[in-house]
């Protein structure tokens, strides 16, 4: 959670030399470097500011408008920058889950950090956002939609019909509050299971199983 994938941090514990190293891994090399270089870009340092806000908002549903006028950027500019984050490896997307294409395409997505690294070093998020970010990486090749009608699910993963909903609800206790979003969801769309990701609760309550995040991380 605090160091990440990028392996040449790996046994470095100084948390000041371990930013420094990141910073110049992605700032440097990616961002100032090898992005410039590949698509042209003229002003590199509204990337980076681009890259610090989404790294910021991980786990948030993310409006493009917004963005574009809170760094002065079109919303085309918006989404061309962050296709370019998207492909440094940067950054991931989550669309929305629909019964249909088109609302699929209309709404927003979530953004997620795709390294857990980036989190420690880029941003101040609390726990709950960063093991959502965590869980979002690990289910990256399964290609994970969110579920949002007035209550929210995490995460969906379809496979033909059937869809298997993951909540990440980072605590001890989970309550009955708690599995809402899973409810709604049941009686828009069955599903047959579900996985709460926990801190340490595990058990089962109808068909949803109650996982801790270390043992979701392992065995899904």
């Amino acid at each position: 959670m605090t160091i990440g994938g990028f392996s040449s941090l790996f046994g470095i514990q100084e948390p000041v030399l371990r930013k420094k190293l990141l910073q110049e891994d992605v700032m440097e090399k990616v961002i100032y470097r090898d992005l410039v270089k590949r698509y042209g870009i003229k002003k590199p340092d509204t990337l980076e500011k681009l890259f610090l806000y989404l790294v910021n908002q991980s786990s948030d549903i993310l409006n493009i408008s917004s963005v574009g006028n809170s760094l002065q950027l079109s919303r085309d500019s918006v989404q061309e920058y962050i296709q370019y984050l998207r492909e440094a490896c940067l950054i991931m997307m989550a669309p929305r889950f629909a019964p249909s294409i088109e609302t699929t395409v209309r709404a927003y997505p979530k953004v997620y950090a795709i390294d857990s690294g980036l989190i420690e070093v880029f941003s101040n998020l609390p726990i709950g956002k960063r093991v959502e970010s965590i869980v979002a990486r690990h289910l990256y090749f399964l290609h994970p939609g969110y579920y949002h009608n007035k209550w929210e699910v995490d995460f969906i993963v379809q496979q033909n019909d059937h869809i298997l909903p993951i909540e990440v609800k980072f605590r001890e206790q989970v309550g009955v509050e708690d599995l809402a979003g899973l409810k709604a969801l049941q009686s828009k769309k069955p599903f047959a299971s579900a996985i709460v990701v926990t801190k340490n609760f595990k058990g089962a309550q109808d068909n949803v199983v109650f996982m801790p995040a270390h043992l979701f991380l392992a065995l899904v």
